[in-house]
C-alpha cells in the first residue's frame, strides 16, 4: 500500500506483527495488573457482589443463584481459580489472556473479509481501546472474546459447510452462557444464512443449516434453560428487565443496583416494563439509538456534556468510511468476500440495537470496535485514498499520514489515562479495615453496605436494604440480623438515603461507631445486640 510505508509488506509479516503485539499487550497487563490489589468501585463491584461469590459457591457443589447472567464466566472463573489460590488474581488472569486472544480472532476475522492491512491496523487500534479492561476483574474482555469467536468461524471460512454452521451454533451458546445481550449473534448469524445466501444453495438447504446451527446452540444452553425452569419455572427467567425498566422509566437510568431495586416494585415481566408505557419505550429507544449513544462510543461522555462540537469529527469520519465502503462494495456483487463483510456489519448492527433496550455502558459495546475502526481507516487505507483531483500524491500521503498518526495517538492517549484513572481510583484503604473486622467479627455475619467490597474482603455478607434514615436502617439491620452498617461520603453519593448515617452522634445508640478510616470518611457502626 503505497500511501503509508509503515504497512507489512506481507501477510505472514503482518501474522508475525500482530502476534508480538498481542503478547506484548498480554505481558503489559500481567505487570500493570499485578500492582491491583483490591478492584475498583466501578464494574469491579459486580466482581465481589456476584461472580466471585458465585464462583465459590459452584467450588463447593452449591447451585448458582444469579439470575442476571447465565453461569459461563462463574464456571470459568471456578475452573482458573481451582489452579490459582487468589480469586481476584484468576479474574485478572482471564482478562489479560482474554485480550490477546481477542486480538488474534479479529485479526483473523478481518483478514479474512478485507484483507491483511485493514485486519492489522483494525486489531491493534481495537486492542489498544480495550486495554484498560484488560486487568480488571470483570467479564467484559472474556465476554467480547467469546462473542467474537462465532462471528469469527461463521465468517472466515472459504466456504460454509454443515459441520462449520453447527459448530457456530455450539460457539453462539457459549457466548449467550457468559452474556444474556449474546444473542444478537445467533439472530444475525441466521438472518445472514437465510438473506445472504454465502454459496447460492436452496432455500432448503439455508433452511437445513439454520438448522443445524440452532440444533448446535440448544445443545449447549439446554442445560441452562431447564436449570431456570426448574428453579424458576421459566425456560428464560432473569432479571435483565429490571435494566430495561430502568432504562426507560428511571430517571438516573439501570447505572446502580438501587434502581434495579426499585424497578422490581413496579415491574415482574419483560411484557410489564413494555406495556406500561409503550409510547414513551419507542420514543426514548429511537432517540438513543439515533442519537444519544452514537456520541458515548467515540467520546467520554464529560467531553460531549462540556465540548459537545468535539463530536462532530469523529462521527463525520465514520460516516464517510462505511458509505465508502459501501460504494466499493456494489463493485462486487455476488462476491464472497461483499457478503461476509455485509453480514459483519449486520451482526454489529443488531447487537448495537439490541444493547440499547439498557442505558448505555461502553463496556457492553467492546465487540463493536472492530467494526467501528473498520470504517474510521478505510477511506486511509483504501486503493485510492483522498481521489480528489485537487489532491496531488504529496498531499494524499502527508493527509494518509497525518489521520492515522492522529487516530493512533488519541486511542493511545485515552487508553492511558483511562488506566492511569483506574490505578488511582483504587480503594486500597479497605484493607487495613478489612483485617479490623476479621478479627472483630465471624465469618459471613451480614453488614449493610451499599459496594460488596469491604464485605467480601471480611468475609461479610452483604446486604443493602433500600431506607432513608438511621432508624430505618437500623430496623432493617434487626429484621435481617446484620451487625454492621457502613457509610462513606463516596457510598452516601450513590444512595441519599446513607447520609442519615454520616453523623455518630445523630444515629440510634443501638448503632455504635467502632472504627472511623477519616481520610475517606468511612465509618463503620456495629449493631448492638441490646434490643
Amino acid at each position: 500500500m503505497k500511501t503509508f510505508k509503515i504497512m507489512p509488506k506481507t501477510e505472514r509479516q503482518a501474522d508475525q506483527w500482530i502476534i508480538v503485539f498481542c503478547l506484548t499487550m498480554l505481558l503489559l497487563a500481567f505487570e500493570i495488573s499485578s500492582v491491583r490489589t483490591v478492584g475498583t468501585f466501578s464494574v469491579e463491584s459486580d466482581f465481589y457482589g456476584v461472580y466471585a461469590v458465585q464462583s465459590e459457591r459452584i467450588l463447593r457443589g452449591e447451585p448458582y443463584t444469579y439470575q442476571h447472567n447465565p453461569p459461563g464466566y462463574c464456571l470459568l472463573l471456578a475452573g482458573v481459580h481451582f489452579f490459582v489460590s487468589d480469586i481476584f488474581v484468576s479474574s485478572k488472569i482471564i482478562s489479560a489472556v482474554s485480550l490477546a486472544l481477542l486480538g488474534w480472532v479479529v485479526y483473523s476475522l478481518l483478514k479474512s473479509i478485507i484483507g491483511y492491512q485493514f485486519a492489522l491496523v483494525c486489531t491493534v487500534l481495537s486492542v489498544l481501546t480495550l486495554f484498560p479492561a484488560s486487568f480488571l476483574a470483570a467479564t467484559d474482555v472474556v465476554s467480547t472474546l467469546v462473542i467474537m469467536l462465532p462471528i469469527w468461524l461463521f465468517l472466515s471460512p472459504s466456504s460454509l459447510n454443515l459441520k462449520t454452521v453447527f459448530m457456530c451454533g455450539i460457539l453462539s451458546g457459549i457466548a449467550y452462557l457468559f452474556r444474556t445481550n449474546a444473542v444478537f449473534v445467533p439472530l444475525g448469524i441466521v438472518v445472514s444464512i437465510l438473506c445472504l445466501n454465502f454459496n447460492q444453495e436452496t432455500i432448503l438447504k439455508r433452511c437445513i443449516k439454520v438448522g443445524l446451527f440452532i440444533g448446535g446452540l440448544i445443545l449447549i444452553i439446554s442445560p441452562w434453560l431447564i436449570y431456570n425452569w426448574q428453579v424458576n419455572s421459566s425456560f428464560l427467567a432473569n432479571s435483565v428487565y429490571l435494566q430495561i425498566a430502568a432504562n426507560f422509566y428511571h430517571p438516573e437510568g439501570d447505572n446502580s443496583i438501587t434502581s434495579l431495586e426499585q424497578m422490581k416494585f413496579q415491574f415482574h415481566s419483560l411484557k410489564d416494563v413494555i406495556f406500561y408505557n409503550p409510547l414513551h419505550v419507542i420514543k426514548k429507544y429511537l432517540q438513543d439509538i439515533l442519537g444519544l449513544n452514537i456520541p458515548k462510543l467515540f467520546i467520554p461522555l464529560s467531553l460531549v456534556h462540556q465540548f459537545p462540537a468535539i463530536i462532530i469529527f469523529p462521527l463525520a469520519w465514520v460516516g464517510i468510511g462505511l458509505v465508502l465502503l459501501l460504494n466499493d462494495l456494489k463493485k462486487h456483487r455476488n462476491s464472497l468476500n461483499q457478503k461476509k463483510i455485509i453480514a459483519f456489519i449486520i451482526i454489529n448492527l443488531l447487537g448495537y440495537l439490541l444493547l440499547a433496550l439498557v442505558s448505555f455502558h461502553r463496556r457492553y459495546y467492546f465487540f463493536i470496535y472492530p467494526c467501528i475502526f473498520l470504517f474510521k481507516i478505510y477511506p486511509l487505507l483504501k486503493p485510492d485514498p483522498f481521489s480528489v483531483k485537487l489532491f496531488n500524491t504529496t498531499l494524499k500521503r502527508a493527509l494518509t499520514v497525518f489521520f492515522m498518526l492522529s487516530l493512533f495517538g488519541g486511542v493511545i492517549l485515552a487508553a492511558a489515562i483511562e488506566t492511569h484513572l483506574t490505578l488511582a481510583s483504587e480503594p486500597k484503604y479497605l484493607l487495613p479495615i478489612a483485617h479490623f473486622l476479621k478479627v472483630s467479627s465471624s465469618p459471613h455475619e451480614i453488614m449493610i453496605i451499599r459496594k460488596p467490597h469491604l464485605a467480601y474482603l471480611a468475609d461479610l455478607t452483604p446486604a443493602f436494604p433500600l431506607a432513608s434514615t438511621a432508624n430505618e436502617y437500623l430496623a432493617k439491620a434487626q429484621e435481617i440480623g446484620a451487625k454492621y452498617l457502613v457509610y462513606s461520603d463516596y457510598e452516601a453519593s450513590l444512595w441519599s438515603g446513607l447520609k442519615s448515617l454520616n453523623n455518630p452522634r445523630d444515629v440510634p445508640c443501638l448503632l455504635q461507631l467502632v472504627y472511623h478510616h477519616r481520610p475517606t470518611n468511612t465509618l463503620i457502626y456495629e449493631v448492638s445486640s441490646d434490643y
